[in-house]
């Protein structure tokens, strides 16, 4: 059950988001002039990308007051294979202005959607579940992956699972410097017949060990990756349709982080789409897969 397009947002006002940088050790504070023009450039060149790939693309425009992380629409919303939608609640008050209907009623013309669970009254008490970073879903076999983080509240995550019948699989995370992980989809992504996994990443054995098992029994082949790869966005990549075949799409520094043979490897699976975003990656402290929200079309 690999979407069949993904919907991006074209950033008006990208830039550094001091409010969300607490939490997300990915972040750069780089002073980079021009960081708006360059996100656009770079978003741009990745849709022409995608699409030259044969990835069906929805371009959303950035909502009208300034949202510096617009985007990362993923943290948002998500469309399930049965076109319910979901909109989640983020941690950060300014990010929860980026959630606008424009963007909503577009997906919904677009998709199988009649249908969709309004998450975000949880934020009112504290409670965050930022979509598919917080949660990486196994489609194909109803799994919902999410690491605890202040940004995935566990017991919300369970909930939404136990509503659309799908198993939760909940772990802990730290990355090279001991710090708790932000966003699941940095630890590992789900495609049709593989799951990239920073398994270091997972420091308690018992839980490394399930999570390990978990996948295992999902029948899907596990590439491994490094800590350091991690760091280097190798697991906020994203398989999606295109045409007839799957498509990997990673970011330069994802992609070039990875061994030849991990490159090959995930050449068997079908196309690779590589784009430069590094301006996104090092403001944003987010990647390739950040920047989509995969959908089933109508």
């Amino acid at each position: 059950m690999i979407p069949e397009g993904v919907l991006m947002v074209r950033p008006r006002c990208f830039g550094y988001n001091p409010e969300t940088a607490e939490s997300n050790a990915f972040q750069q504070n780089t002073d980079l002039e021009q960081a708006s023009f360059l996100a656009r450039a770079e978003f741009d060149c990745m849709v022409e990308a995608l699409s030259n790939a044969g990835v069906k693309v929805l371009v959303a425009s950035d909502p009208d007051e300034p949202c510096s992380d617009a985007v990362f629409p993923n943290n948002w919303l998500a469309c399930m294979p049965d076109g319910t939608l979901i909109v989640f609640p983020m941690m950060a008050p300014g990010r929860r202005k980026e959630v606008n209907e424009p963007t909503i009623e577009l997906l919904r013309h677009h998709t199988l959607s009649k249908h969709t669970i309004d998450l975000r009254h949880h934020a009112d008490v504290g409670r965050y579940l930022e979509g598919t970073g917080s949660i990486v879903f196994d489609h194909a076999f109803r799994i919902a992956y999410a690491c605890v983080s202040p940004r995935t509240d566990i017991k919300l995550f369970s909930m939404l699972c136990k509503d659309i019948n799908y198993d939760a699989v909940s772990f802990r995370a730290t990355d090279i410097r001991g710090q708790e992980i932000y966003h699941t989809n940095v630890v590992m992504s789900v495609g049709a017949n593989r799951v990239i996994l920073c398994d270091e990443a997972v420091e308690d054995p018992l839980e490394r060990s399930m999570l390990k098992e978990r996948i295992k029994r999902s029948g899907k082949e596990l590439l491994i990756i490094s800590l350091a790869q991690m760091q280097a966005f190798a697991a906020n990549a994203f398989e999606v349709r295109c045409g007839e075949d799957h498509c990997w799409i990673f970011s330069e520094t994802a992609w070039n982080a990875l061994t030849a043979d991990q490159q090959e490897s995930l050449k068997s699976d079908g196309k690779i789409c590589v784009v430069s975003i590094p301006t996104i990656e090092q403001l944003g402290g987010g990647s390739a897969r950040c920047m989509v929200a995969g959908f089933y079309a109508a």
